[in-house]
């Protein structure tokens, strides 16, 4: 580093041991000379003024604004780091909200002395401080969420989504017995070394593949009840093998129960099948309603007449819950089936024929509200065309001014309804699209690149695809009658004020979206928990592979 300090008192030494005297004081003195083969050194008592310069204590960084020397760059360039105590308040809210946090996270020992050791620039806040700055980051997330709103060029979806909390009624344990007997079966097997490594026996003595596992329901969550009873039918002879090797073992279901276990995981595959697609977020769900809703009212309503008393007392159940979720059909999402060419109108025809007899009204009422929303399309079309293409003046002389005549102003109303007269005897573009043969209803079809593909033909039907298909289905959550997960208030949510508990779910979705925050798959967890649990201990007669496959619950 340059320096333009003298260098008092700093005498360099001959080959001779002679001191040498400086021609320039305030050059700086060379550390290393080519005369012969001496070599010129300092003296080993340099100057009180030099040893300052060259022992300088390191600066300690207190203040947060500091200005520092950039890595890689000149020294003569400085940059400022500035690490305000407002952007490390606002990080913190983040971290509450991705990770479902509570506000006592802030206050926890571990974290204030991992913070403490990382710098002392921040002051900690307290719960209360995190729980406001939640709300400031909410209230910054909503303007840019209103923002963005108002610049959309197409209809905004308004979606109302309810929340259940945490004590909802068993399902399927008050339907049937043999149900619990079921799930009292896997929780067995589960609980401990010694029984998986009895009923892997079992499994291998029967013949079957151990890899597909079993799985344990939460009794709340049909879903999952659904997964629990078709991994265990596959083992049905396995538990009978069992039930004679462990005297313990009393849960064991009889052969005409695990009939009706049969029939139960049949009856709900439909079920299980129509929530997947319901809950997807990465494809439109608008267009698969219909279809789904439809086939789900008529397994119910064909299980309300059964003999089985079992698919009776359930069907029944489950009807209650669907009457109150579903029965009433969405005529905005009926226009979406009519959207999808795989269907269009004929297949809303169909079902209401079915559902309603011919003669009923709500088919007539899709038709009028469907072309009256069209319409609303194509006169926005208009407007917006008319605003951006006005009439320019053309440039004119004096020269060119030329007298009209009284036929050419009689003319002009003519030319004025030349638009009207072609709107009138001009099939619209609704029109068309329902008189163009439907495409194969098994057909694998992208509907939004189909209406992406299709919009210089259909520009106004396609605007209305657009803002038709991105409305999603999942409007309600499901918890207490089909889905496995979703918007559940736990223990800590439920605590929470309405306001607040707002604030956290929906600045998570404006932030982070399905990212880092989505919830990991249960099957991963208990498989990668059943692998460490079991990872060495696993009985020299028995594979790694075939070990791994019987899963260890979470406790």
């Amino acid at each position: 580093m340059d320096s333009n300090i003298p260098s008092l008192g700093d005498e360099e030494l001959g080959d001779d041991g002679e001191e040498q005297p400086q021609a320039n004081s305030n050059r700086r003195p060379n550390t290393s000379t080519e005369s012969g083969t001496g070599v010129t050194r300092k003296r080993s008592r340099t100057s009180d003024v030099w040893s300052s310069f060259v022992m300088c204590p390191k600066i300690k960084m207190q203040d947060p604004k500091q200005m520092y020397f950039k890595k890689g760059q000149s020294s003569q360039m400085t940059v400022s780091n500035p690490k305000s105590q407002e952007e490390f308040r606002t990080i913190v809210a983040e971290t509450i909200v991705l990770h479902d946090l509570p506000f006592t996270f802030v206050e926890w020992s571990g974290v204030r002395r991992m913070i403490k050791y990382c710098t002392d620039d921040f002051h900690l806040v307290s719960r209360n401080t995190a729980r406001v700055n939640v709300l400031k980051l909410y209230g910054i997330e909503k303007c840019k969420v209103q923002k963005m709103l108002e610049e959309s060029p197409g209809r905004i979806c308004l979606t109302s989504d309810l929340w259940t909390s945490l004590a909802t009624d068993d399902g399927l344990k008050e339907v049937d017995n043999v149900v619990h007997k079921v799930r009292e079966s896997v929780k067995y097997a589960r609980a401990s070394q010694t029984r998986k490594q009895k009923f892997l026996q079992c499994v291998n003595r029967v013949g079957l593949e151990p890899k597909r596992g079993l799985r344990q329901d939460v009794p709340t969550r049909w879903n999952s009840t659904y997964l629990m009873i078709d991994s265990a039918i596959y083992y049905r002879l396995a538990w009978t093998a069992l039930e004679l090797a462990d005297p313990f073992y009393k849960h064991c279901p009889s052969a005409s129960e695990w009939d009706s276990v049969e029939k139960l995981c049949k009856f709900l595959h439909h079920f299980y099948d129509t929530t997947c697609l319901f809950s997807g977020t990465k494809y439109p769900t608008s267009n698969l309603y219909m279809p789904k809703v439809f086939m789900t009212h008529l397994t119910l309503k064909q299980n309300l007449d059964s003999d089985d008393p079992f698919f009776k007392e359930m069907s029944n159940q489950m009807y209650s819950k669907f009457q109150k979720y579903w029965a009433d059909f969405s005529t905005i999402l009926a226009i979406g089936i009519i959207l999808d060419p795989r269907y269009k109108m004929e297949f809303i025809q169909f079902v209401y024929d079915r559902l309603y007899g011919a003669e009923s009204e709500q088919f007539e009422v899709v038709k009028m509200k469907l072309s009256a929303l069209f319409n609303e399309y194509v006169t926005s079309s208009t407007r917006r065309s008319t605003i951006r293409s006005s009439p320019a003046s053309l440039p004119t002389t004096s020269s060119e001014l030329q007298p009209v005549d009284d036929l050419d102003l009689v003319l002009k109303d003519f030319d004025s309804n030349l638009s009207g007269d072609t709107f009138s005897t001009q099939r619209t573009q609704l029109d068309l699209y329902l008189e163009e043969r439907r495409l194969e209803r098994s057909m694998d079809l992208n509907i939004l690149d189909f209406w992406k593909g299709n919009q210089p033909r259909y520009p106004e039907l396609a605007a209305m695809a657009r803002d038709v298909l991105s409305i999603p289905i999942s409007t309600v959550a499901s918890e207490s009658t089909f889905s496995i997960s979703g918007r559940v208030l736990d223990q800590f949510r439920s605590s929470l004020s309405p306001n607040v508990a707002q604030a956290i779910v929906c600045s998570r979705d404006w932030i982070f979206g399905n990212g880092e925050s989505a919830t990991l798959k249960c099957e991963e967890i208990t498989k990668d928990m059943w692998e460490l649990e079991n990872d060495g201990s696993v009985a020299s007669n028995q594979p790694t592979e075939v070990e791994g496959s019987i899963q260890q619950p979470i406790s």
